[in-house]
């Protein structure tokens, strides 16, 4: 049996496992809060509006249904960027079930990833069907590629976050340094902003935008963004390029965990 397939095998024999540590991640998430599970949803309303306030009031980007866009890009991106952070950690604070407990390393980052992938989900559903029309997004043809955005955002988050929480295991500050850099990645990535206004105005000018293209996150965001802010389905050079990115960081990120897995319980 193919090496890969037989950790394949594996992984899914402890599928109750994975089950049972994503509940129990999205219950002590919210334990001992008055809205519990509701602040998946209050807390990116909450940060749309102060972003949108800021953006379009102070800095004045002057662009039509200005949430509308932010709610199609941040969310996204905060998955992305909780499911890093969280899963950089996955494995160092879990040491106690690592060096115990014979089980494939890899359901911890998956279990982050997951439980974050709950809440992106519950989230933009609520948010799309309830906030949506109030700002002016209504159901559109371009929407059956949003299942697509999602398999391409899970894969490149969990192949970038399998990384990282190997990496972690062997240079702790790591994880910091993670925290500090995910900011300014957002600013990199056009999660605030558009490079260019809905009538063709560059934001960014147009001799930079390419810059901003080679930032892996944009394609993916694109998936999002056009069927939701610009009612539009992805085009084909942006559905491949993100589904490539995607399928390369996930099989690189698990060719690495897999290479250093049996080797973490020495250095934990």
């Amino acid at each position: 049996m193919h090496p890969v397939v037989a950790k394949v095998e594996r992984l899914l024999r402890y599928r109750e496992l994975l089950w049972l540590l994503v509940v129990q991640t999205l219950a002590l998430r919210y334990r001992r809060t008055a809205l519990g599970f509701v602040w998946s949803l209050v807390s990116p309303v909450l940060t749309m509006a102060i972003l949108a306030v800021v953006f379009h009031f102070v800095i004045r980007i002057e662009m039509a249904h200005y949430t509308v866009f932010l709610l199609s890009a941040m969310l996204p991106w905060s998955f992305l960027a909780s499911t890093l952070a969280d899963a950089s950690v996955s494995i160092i604070h879990r040491e106690d079930l690592v060096t115990k407990q014979p089980i494939p390393k890899l359901v911890l980052p998956l279990a982050t990833a997951g439980a974050n992938f709950v809440n992106l989900l519950l989230a933009i559903s609520v948010l799309l069907a309830l906030v949506g029309p109030q700002l002016g997004v209504l159901p559109s043809v371009a929407w059956i590629y949003l299942p697509f955005g999602f398999f391409c955002l899970f894969a490149f988050s969990l192949g970038l976050g399998v990384m990282l929480s190997v990496a972690t295991v062997y240079l702790r500050d790591l994880n910091h340094i993670v925290t500090v850099m995910l900011p300014a990645w957002m600013y990199a990535s056009p999660v605030l902003y558009p490079l260019a206004l809905p009538n063709g105005t560059p934001i960014i000018p147009v001799e930079f935008q390419p810059y901003f293209k080679l930032n892996p996150v944009y394609w993916i965001l694109q998936l999002f963004v056009r069927p939701i802010y610009w009612g539009e389905a992805p085009s084909g050079h942006e559905l491949m390029l993100a589904s490539g990115l995607s399928l390369l960081v996930l099989v690189l990120g698990l060719a690495f965990f897999w290479w250093k897995e049996d080797d973490l319980v020495f250095h934990l």
